[in-house]
Formats: C-alpha cells, structure tokens, sequence
C-alpha cells in the first residue's frame, strides 16, 4: 500500500499540481484537496481517490475530482436565517459545507449524464491523466476564476445545470438577500419552497426578509 500511495503522489506531483500553481495542497487519507483562499470565498478542486486490484496485481485508481467553493457571507447568513427550522442534521449539514460543489467532470457538456469519475491503471495512467489534466485546465480553473465573489455566484447561481434544488437554492437566495435584493430572492423562495413538503424554509425567508 505505501508504493501505491508513494505512486499516486508522483501522479499528482507530475500531472496536476503544476496546472493548480497558486493552490495549497493538503493529503488525506483517500484525498488530495486543493485550496485557494479569495477575499470572499474559498476556492478549492478535490480529488477523491479509491483503489481497486484486478487480480490482486494491476492497481486501478478511481478519481472523483470536484469543485467546492465556500463563500463565507453567504454560509454565515444561511445559518442566520435558518436559525429556527436547522433542528436536523440534514440543513445543519447543508449550512456548514461548501456553498458551491459540482463533479469537474460537469464542466464538461460531453460528460454531463456520464460517471462523475475517472479510472486509471496506477502504472500506465498518462492518458487518462492527461485527460483529466486538461479538463482542469481548461475547464474548471477558469470556472474558479469566474466565481470568486458573491455577484458571481449570483450571475451563474441559476443555471440549472449546475444547480440542484435545495442545496443551491438555499445558498443562490441567501445572496440575493446579502446584496438586497429582496423581489429575486423571494421570487426563488416561492419557486423552490412555497409548495414544499416543508414550508418552514419558506417561512425562514420570508421572516427575515421582513415580508
């Protein structure tokens, strides 16, 4: 296990820490995480890595790599207006993780449907690395690099695409109100709430929005 591991480090040192120049790193234990700190959010794309034998000698790694881009504001406020209905662990886990987090993999229109993940022979893996190097590059850098404020994730917070209901929708609405923007962000409680199963979220918006 300890040359698979030393092996998988050499993989990421060779093939994609160059192209995260101006991220920190931490590895843990299935792991390599990559952060970068903004003035209003933190940026990070982590790779979550299992292995697998085949036969017990030919060692494949499967990558999971995803964005998570955590806006203090925003994170803070959630947890502000949720103050009442946050009795379960379902909302205290939503409010206390990355505001934003989406598979790289649907960055990508050719992977949207597909496997959020990438599967390698551990001793012959430059191919698909390279792959996956280049969808970093091209692709989920410059997503970062457009998302790094609460206005960005404003301006891109509604493509359907990249959000799912009750996790973004509570994040999107939470800046709307940050920035007072009060008819939007009531107009997407309404649509993603009002006729929930659970209407204590709408009425967490609609209280402190003061309506």
């Amino acid at each position: 296990m300890n040359n698979e591991k030393t092996l998988i480090k050499d993989i990421f040192k060779k093939y994609f820490s160059p192209v995260l120049n101006g991220f920190d790193l931490r590895i843990e234990d299935n792991s390599y995480i990559y952060t970068r700190i903004e003035k209003e959010s933190i940026q990070q794309i982590e790779f979550i890595i299992s292995i697998s034998k085949n036969d017990g000698e030919i060692v494949y790694m499967k990558i999971y790599p995803r964005i998570n881009v955590y806006f203090r504001n925003i994170n803070e406020t959630a947890k502000l207006i949720f103050r009442k209905c946050m009795s379960g662990f379902y909302w205290e886990n939503i409010v206390d993780s990355s505001t934003y987090s989406i598979p790289v993999e649907r960055l990508d229109k050719k992977h949207i449907g597909n496997k959020n993940s990438r599967i390698m022979d551990i001793n012959d893996c430059s191919k698909e690395a390279l792959r996956l190097q280049a969808l970093i590059r091209k692709k989920a850098i410059p997503f970062l690099n457009k998302i790094k404020t609460v206005d960005d994730f404003i301006a891109c917070g509604e493509n359907e695409t990249l959000m799912y209901k009750d996790r973004y929708a509570v994040f999107l609405i939470t800046a709307y109100m940050l920035k007072s923007k009060k008819s939007e962000a009531m107009r997407l409680a309404e649509k993603y709430f009002k006729n929930d199963y659970d209407i204590s979220r709408y009425n967490a918006f609609v209280e402190y929005a003061g309506c």
